[in-house]
């Protein structure tokens, strides 16, 4: 099993900054941190970005995003931040160390669970414009099995599916006693603290749980403009293609939202072959 650290950097505090647009939902009860581990390169293995994520859990909804998405969003759209994360950018440069810089580590996703009653919300900046597409809040179909194991002091017992084109193993803990888990994971008789999938292409790892001085569940908007509303196959189809380098003239959620009159700022990428592929499989 891997080996992990957590490393929370706060270089300043957030709070310091200009508010974004933003509603809060409800208080938190609880919240846990992760370490995602996810391989960049499927093929040989040898490239694994780490990033930090928060799952807060409230009374009927949770919140699940990336920390070094947040930290990035967060000082890069506010005018005093700016200047910050420009001068941690070039010094991270400067000395070939990149573990302060301000970056999206592995995804631009806000997910938030029964929000609206009965939805998962997705919004997102990972294509050319912000983005947001609801889906069916449902339990994957789980199958638990005999075997047992500690993780941070808690018994946790084991679950496997198939979700969305991947096999997954799920080690959760009865003795807490919240239905949630990382990502948009749910429907277990207790809190997932890890999981992964077949191909350990993407691992979760709980490294901490907090009940005190937790934030309330929040709707973050750092850029103060609407998200345009889209479907979750169509939105991951074009980020394929966007990613990959198709010419963004082919790609036709991008076409859609020009022909729309928003104004998109992109530069063209270069045509290439994506080493690794999204968590969600099934929008081929």
């Amino acid at each position: 099993m891997k080996k992990f650290i957590v490393c929370f950097i706060v270089i300043f505090n957030l709070t310091s900054l200009s508010s974004p647009k933003q509603k809060v939902l409800g208080y938190s009860i609880k919240e846990v941190h992760y370490q995602l581990y996810m391989h960049e390169d499927t093929i040989r293995k040898n490239k694994e970005v780490i990033d930090s994520m928060i799952l807060r859990i409230g009374e009927d909804i949770s919140q699940f995003f990336s920390y070094h998405t947040f930290y990035y969003d967060s000082l890069w759209t506010d005018t005093n931040g700016r200047a910050i994360a420009e001068r941690l950018t070039l010094e991270a440069f400067r000395n070939r160390d990149y573990s302060k810089m301000p970056e999206v580590r592995t995804t631009h996703d806000y997910i938030y669970k029964n929000y609206p009653e009965g939805t998962i919300t997705t919004m997102t900046r990972g294509l050319v414009a912000g983005f947001t597409f609801e889906e069916e809040y449902l339990s994957q179909k789980w199958t638990v099995t005999d075997s047992v194991k500690q993780i941070l002091n808690y018994t946790c017992k084991q679950a496997v599916c198939n979700f969305r084109g991947r096999q997954w193993t799920a080690w959760f803990s009865p003795d807490i006693e919240f239905s949630d888990g990382p990502w948009k994971f749910n429907g277990l008789p207790g809190l997932i603290l890890e999981i992964y999938d077949k191909s350990s292409d993407y691992y979760y790892i709980a490294t901490e749980i907090k009940e005190k001085s937790i934030p309330p569940l929040t709707l973050y908007n750092f850029h103060d403009e609407e998200f345009i509303p889209t479907e979750r196959s169509a939105y991951l189809q074009a980020r394929y293609l966007y990613l990959t380098g198709e010419p963004i003239t082919e790609i036709d959620l991008i076409n859609e939202v020009y022909r729309g009159g928003k104004k998109l700022n992109y530069i063209q990428r270069p045509s290439r072959r994506l080493l690794y592929d999204f968590q969600e499989l099934d929008y081929k």
